[in-house]
């Protein structure tokens, strides 16, 4: 979990969220001291984490965007190695900042 500035916005992120228990303490998390006006948080990509997050952003008046986690490296033919994996995850988040 981590808060930062970024062009003049506040930014929480949270990177568990597979389950209830995770996501309990991603809100608990986000509804501490200083408001934000991003949040970056996994969820599954439906079930109870997902219900959770709705409601959080309903319950701030916040528009959720939801960005797909690749599967690039899982859906080849040959193991990926490392260098790979980093490059494919520092492009996810490259994205998620271009948002901002």
């Amino acid at each position: 979990m981590a808060v930062f500035a970024l062009n003049d916005k506040t930014i929480k992120i949270t990177s568990w969220g597979d389950n209830s228990e995770e996501m309990k303490r991603n809100l608990q998390f986000l509804n501490e001291e200083n408001e934000c006006d991003i949040v970056y948080s996994a969820t599954r990509s439906y079930g109870a984490t997902t219900d959770a997050l709705f409601s959080f952003a309903e319950a701030h008046c916040a528009v959720l965007i939801w960005v797909a986690k690749s599967y690039y490296a899982h859906n080849t033919t040959i193991k990926p190695i490392t260098v790979q994996y980093n490059t494919m995850n520092n492009l996810e988040v490259q994205f998620m900042f271009n948002l901002v």
